[in-house]
C-alpha cells in the first residue's frame, strides 16, 4: 500500500509539532530551575557559580533550537523569556546586591557579570545573524544589516509554503529581529558603565527605531541613555515620541514624569536669580535657563488648565529663545538640539489637538 504523499507531509508536520511542544516544556522547565538558583539571599553568589553558568547554557541553546525551528508559534513566548532568564534576571541581581559585599569579593564577582555581559551579548549578535538569514529567502535585509556577513543561507523554516504562512513567518521573524536589536541595545548600555562608549548602544536601539518606528520601547531606551545632556531636552524628546507611538512603553511616562520633577527644582532655582548678564561668558547658563524654561512650559502644557499662565511663560520662553539665537557661542543651542525642541513643540500640539478632539466627541 502506498501512503499519498501528502498523508507523509502531514504526519511529518504533526510529528516536528510535537517536538517542538515538547522543546518549549522542557524549556519552561529548566527556566523554573533558573528561577530557584536565582532567589534567596545568596543569589549573587549563585548566579555565576559554574552550575548556574552550565544551567543558562544549556537553556539559551534550547531557546535557540525553538525559536530557529518554529519562531511563528513560540518566537514571541520564548524571546521574552530568553532575555529574562538569561540576561535580565543575574544583571538585575548583581545591581541590587553588589554593595553587601566587601571589595575583595565584589571584584572577583565583578568580573564575572561582565563575562556574562559579553558572552550574552555575543549569544544575541549570533542568533540575530540566524534571524536575518532565515527572513532572507522572503525579504532582502542587506541594506539594513550592511554590516553582517551572511551565513548558514541554507537554513530554512520547516512550514507549509502558503502565502498565509510566509506572510506570519516575516511578521515573526521581523519581530524577533527587533527584540534582537533592543536586547543588543540593553547590554551594550550595561557594558558602557565599564569601556564609557555609549554609541553601540544608540546604534542597535536606532536600528530597532528604523526597524519598526512604531514600537515605543526602543525611543525609551534612547531616552534613557541621554541621561540629562542638554538639560534634560534630549531625554524628552525619546520619551515623548515613544509616548506618540502606536505601541509606547509603559515605563516612558514614568520616566517623563521625574524628568519634570527634576526640572521644576531647577526652574525655581533659576527663578531666584534675576539678574541676567548678556555676555559671551554666561551665555552658556542663559540657554540652560531657557532650556529648563521650554521643559517648565511643556510640562505646563500637558498637565496644567492655567491658559493664562502658560501663554505668559510660552511669550517669555519665546523671547528667551531669540534671544539665545544670537549668541555666537552655539556649543549648547546646536542644530541637533533645535530640531529636537521644535519636534517636542509638533508632538505637543499632536497631543493637545487629540485630547481636544476626545473631549468635543
Amino acid at each position: 500500500m502506498v501512503v499519498p504523499q501528502s498523508q507523509v507531509a502531514s504526519n511529518e508536520s504533526r510529528l516536528e509539532l510535537d517536538k517542538n511542544k515538547k522543546n518549549y516544556i522542557n524549556t519552561i522547565t529548566l527556566s523554573k530551575r533558573l528561577s530557584d538558583r536565582y532567589s534567596g539571599h545568596h543569589s549573587l553568589q549563585n548566579i555565576f557559580n559554574p552550575e548556574s553558568c552550565r544551567l543558562r547554557d544549556k537553556f539559551k541553546q534550547m531557546c535557540e533550537t525553538l525559536l530557529l525551528d518554529d519562531p511563528i508559534d513560540y518566537g514571541l513566548k520564548i524571546i521574552d523569556l530568553l532575555w529574562r532568564k538569561a540576561a535580565y534576571d543575574p544583571i538585575q541581581i548583581f545591581k541590587r546586591y553588589r554593595q553587601e559585599y566587601d571589595e575583595t569579593t565584589i571584584t572577583e564577582i565583578q568580573i564575572m557579570y561582565r563575562m556574562h555581559l559579553l558572552s550574552i551579548f555575543g549569544f544575541y549578535s549570533n542568533l540575530l545573524i540566524k534571524f536575518v538569514s532565515l527572513i532572507k529567502p522572503y525579504q532582502n535585509m542587506n541594506h539594513f544589516f550592511d554590516f553582517i556577513q551572511l551565513f548558514n543561507d541554507n537554513k530554512s523554516v520547516n512550514i507549509t509554503t502558503t502565502t498565509t504562512k510566509i506572510e506570519n513567518l516575516i511578521e515573526s521573524l521581523l519581530k524577533l529581529i527587533h527584540k534582537c536589536l533592543v536586547c543588543l541595545g540593553d547590554l551594550s548600555r550595561y557594558l558602557s558603565e565599564y569601556d564609557g562608549c555609549i554609541q553601540t548602544a544608540e546604534k542597535y536601539y536606532t536600528m530597532a527605531v528604523l526597524l519598526d518606528p512604531e514600537i515605543g520601547m526602543p525611543l525609551n531606551q534612547l531616552g534613557t541613555l541621554c541621561g540629562r545632556s542638554n538639560v534634560n531636552c534630549d531625554a524628552a524628546f525619546f520619551y515623548l515620541l515613544c509616548l506618540s507611538t502606536t505601541h509606547p512603553f509603559d515605563g516612558a511616562k514614568d520616566n517623563l514624569q521625574m524628568l519634570f520633577e527634576r526640572n521644576e527644582r531647577r526652574f525655581l532655582e533659576f527663578n531666584k536669580q534675576q539678574t541676567k548678564n548678556r555676555n559671551d561668558k554666561t551665555s552658556n547658563r542663559e540657554i540652560r535657563r531657557f532650556l529648563v524654561e521650554f521643559l517648565h512650559v511643556t510640562h505646563q502644557l500637558l498637565e496644567s488648565n492655567n491658559i493664562g499662565q502658560i501663554q505668559e511663560l510660552g511669550q517669555q520662553t519665546l523671547n528667551d529663545f531669540n534671544a539665545c539665537m544670537f549668541y555666537q557661542n552655539d556649543s549648547l543651542l546646536s542644530d541637533d538640539l533645535v530640531f529636537k525642541l521644535l519636534s517636542i513643540s509638533m508632538m505637543l500640539v499632536d497631543r493637545i489637538q487629540r485630547t481636544r478632539s476626545r473631549t468635543v466627541k
